[in-house]
């Protein structure tokens, strides 16, 4: 955890320290830091100009980095997120941060609470500052770290992503609303870039980064060599592109998920929102608890509290996909309609899995064992191929092909 005490004077930013652990280091802070500050001060008339701030580096990520800032005097807090020391700025950056700050400005209007306010904003820092965040936790804190699973919350998720779809969608809105939401979400520079990290790199084998584990590499180069591998990534990309009827998140993982309680649920990072099919969005977040499936049932610690966490992974899996389905459309009754449903979201996990196993996309992903990306890696491979004959999730044992671990695990009650 980093701590830095700063004051603002009417001299700029001064540094008192910041604590890492038991250590004191000294922290020098760039422009950006300044300037992310500064847009702070003008939110509210009540600081003074020697109140103390209270800055906690909270998150990080391979694009951005996010602080809690507080002024001790006043109490008054903000959530900063502010373009990584690593990530060097970009057009791609740019993109990411002002399509943010569009669809959350928007998106808030149409579902209130849905994300994270954006109170202040600056293009050429990559930096927003948002409402105080700090009594939120993320889904991956959650059900990984904390091994804690709320089959409500998981219901109230799949709930609100649903009404994100529905109040989007052009089956449901006039053409007027049409027009705005296409204005606004048009495909831009990092709508691309999402399309080529999705789908594009799976057909590249010199994508593959250096420092991806041996084991992991070797498996992925003989899955990415399959002639019929290669054909069914763009048939399901082709399904993507063809599918541009709703705004979708772009990029859910259980880390741009934050979670206070049920009242209290927000998609954070709609830096990727774009239009597209909202079997892409449901694909990503059950990809979210197979993986999670998977860290918990290859844990080295033989412990029954993992595998039952495990076991509510897929139950999570069936959760979402039901109650989803139930929200989106009066047409989910028609039977047709529920097959190629649940194709489509099947064809997104299984490629939302392998691009998990291959690349650090999210913050979670660095945390990864090699043996858990073979495992999604496989999975999302078998899925991959399998996808046209899935037509529910009522047997858990063909959606998720995990058939070796259902057998070791029987008696546990999978």
């Amino acid at each position: 955890m980093i701590l830095g005490v700063l004051l603002v004077s009417s001299g700029g930013l001064t540094v008192r320290h910041l604590a890492f652990g038991a250590k004191d280091h000294r922290f020098d802070p760039s422009k950006r830091s300044k300037l992310f500050l500064g847009l702070i001060s003008p939110l509210t008339t009540s600081w003074c100009p020697e109140d103390d701030l209270l800055v906690k580096k909270i998150s990080t990520h391979h694009l951005f980095d996010i602080y809690n800032v507080k002024a001790l005097p006043t109490g008054l807090a903000y959530t900063v997120k502010t373009r990584s020391q690593s990530a060097k700025s970009s057009p791609a950056i740019e993109s990411y941060f002002i399509r943010e700050d569009e669809a959350t400005r928007y998106l808030n209007d149409l579902i209130e609470g849905l994300t994270a306010k954006i109170l202040a904003f600056d293009v050429k820092l990559a930096t927003a500052v948002q409402e105080d965040l700090s009594g939120y936790e993320t889904l991956w804190h959650r059900i990984i770290d904390q091994s804690r699973v709320d089959h409500g919350i998981t219901c109230c998720m799949a709930r609100l992503l649903a009404q994100l779809h529905r109040v989007t969608s052009s089956l449901h809105i006039n053409k007027d609303k049409q027009k705005e939401i296409q204005q606004i979400f048009r495909t831009s520079t990092v709508s691309e870039l999402s399309v080529e990290q999705a789908f594009t790199k799976l057909l590249q084998i010199d994508s593959l980064g250096a420092d991806l584990d041996q084991e992991v590499r070797t498996a992925a180069e003989s899955t990415m060599r399959q002639p019929h591998f290669v054909a069914t990534v763009n048939a399901v990309k082709e399904i993507y592109a063809s599918n541009r009827k709703c705004v979708i998140h772009g990029n859910i993982n259980l880390c741009s998920i934050i979670i206070k309680d049920q009242l209290h649920i927000k998609f954070v990072d709609f830096g990727y929102a774009q239009m597209g099919p909202g079997t892409y969005d449901l694909g990503t977040l059950v990809a979210g608890y197979m993986t999670a499936y998977y860290v918990h049932i290859l844990t080295e610690e033989d412990s029954s509290s993992h595998r039952q966490v495990a076991h509510c992974m897929l139950d999570s899996v069936r959760k979402t996909i039901d109650t989803y389905l139930e929200q989106v459309s009066a047409s989910g009754t028609d039977e047709q309609y529920r097959i190629t449903f649940f194709q489509e979201v099947t064809a997104f996990t299984a490629i939302q899995l392998i691009t998990r196993a291959l690349n650090s996309t999210s913050c979670s992903d660095c945390d990864l064992s090699a043996n858990v990306r073979v495992n999604i890696l496989q999975s999302g491979h078998r899925l991959l191929s399998k996808y046209s004959a899935i037509d529910n999730v009522f047997d858990r044992r063909k959606y998720l092909a995990i058939d070796g671990h259902y057998k070791l695990r029987k008696t546990d009650g999978f």
